[in-house]
């Protein structure tokens, strides 16, 4: 889908000259070009190497290899919003005169749609379920995507989103279901009221970047939010992986992410999942750390008696009895000779006890009497 859409802008900037006439100038004032547009470096970088594709198609890439450089783009992923900006920007949207902003934006927001994903959805594309004149429940199958992965994914709707979407689809009762469900269109004022209109629709062409970009740009200063469009999907996928019921196969079929790297992308800000992982490891009872009174050393940790220390349950029951025997410090540690290479270094050996040695000396000084 990419390539069709660069290759239609290239075939605009270059469609009267021949393949091989494109020099590393004529690649560097496209560039420049775009820039000027207000693209980011991220899409001019898109268009250069599509025309990279071309170029290697007709064998005429070899003389530029190595000398087109592509625009350094933004290290960061965007930024999820926060419930106040998203709701100033709902607001701002909902004055906005562009009929088609609010539904599109909250399809993005809610469903997770990249604009370009929106833009290609046909009316066969929704599975809804009209009750009382309204959508009531509803799904979309993504038909064309940016990544293979994203394709033919399955995204239910939301209650925002069929309210808006019930609106929207009741300004073209005769639409098919081959129909396109954001169809070109354009909007005028009619009236000394300045009423919006939409006229010169088409349903079987979908509508222009321009045709929310523009609109959306006046609604971001008018908020005073500092955001891009593609936020809201980022919001989307980061409040998902911000719950920690959600597992990681969910997001990646509900935002048809390719692989780990990119869901750590969106990702980024998981604080609190993390946190409330990191809290299951937690002790729900009370240990007393087995140096907290021993300075630390072996020896004395070993020698040191259980009266004072907590044990949990399943340890108190088996509490050893550690009057029979004890184990030995750094001195008992024996190490590994060459007649046993098997045996671990740090095997332990077995130390008599006070109880051990006055038996001893008894069962001696019985066998002096009998003798």
């Amino acid at each position: 889908m990419y390539y069709e859409q660069y290759s239609r802008k290239l075939a605009r900037e270059f469609g009267e000259r021949l393949v091989s006439d494109i020099t590393l100038n004529d690649i560097a004032a496209l560039q420049r070009k775009r820039l000027g547009e207000g693209l980011s470096a991220r899409t001019v970088n898109c268009e250069v190497a599509t025309l990279r594709q071309i170029l290697k198609h007709c064998s005429c890439w070899m003389p530029l290899a190595g000398r087109v450089r592509f625009l350094r783009e933004r290290a960061d992923s965007g930024r999820a919003l926060s419930l106040e900006e998203e709701d100033k920007l709902l607001d701002a949207i909902s004055r906005s005169p562009s009929p088609v902003l609010y539904p599109f934006f909250v399809l993005s927001l809610d469903a997770g749609l990249r604009p370009s994903e929106s833009r290609a959805l046909r009316r066969s594309d929704l599975t809804l379920r009209w009750k009382n004149g309204a959508i009531a429940q509803g799904e979309i199958v993504v038909s064309r995507s940016k990544t293979e992965s994203g394709e033919g994914r399955v995204v239910p709707l939301t209650n925002r989103v069929c309210s808006a979407l019930t609106v929207w689809l009741s300004r073209f009762p005769d639409a098919g279901l081959d129909n396109y469900v954001f169809p070109f269109h354009r909007v005028g004022f009619a009236g000394n009221s300045r009423k919006p209109l939409i006229w010169d629709v088409d349903p079987n062409r979908p509508m222009g970047q321009w045709s929310y970009k523009g609109a959306f740009e006046t609604v971001r200063r008018r908020s005073g939010v500092a955001c891009r469009f593609y936020d809201a999907r980022h919001t989307f996928v980061t409040r998902l992986a911000e719950n920690p019921a959600v597992s990681v196969e969910t997001i990646r079929q509900l935002a048809g992410h390719v692989n780990d790297r990119m869901l750590a992308r969106y990702a980024h800000i998981r604080v609190q999942a993390r946190r409330e992982a990191i809290a299951t490891l937690e002790r729900r009872t009370e240990f007393v750390h087995p140096f907290e009174d021993c300075a630390g050393r072996v020896q004395n940790w070993a020698q040191f008696s259980p009266v004072g220390r907590v044990l949990p349950n399943h340890q108190s029951e088996k509490a050893l009895n550690l009057r029979d025997f004890s184990l030995v410090g750094a001195a008992g540690f024996e190490p590994a000779t060459t007649r046993t290479p098997s045996v671990c270094a740090t095997r332990l050996r077995h130390a008599p006890t006070r109880h051990e040695e006055q038996t001893r000396n008894c069962e001696a000084r019985l066998d002096a009497t009998l003798i």
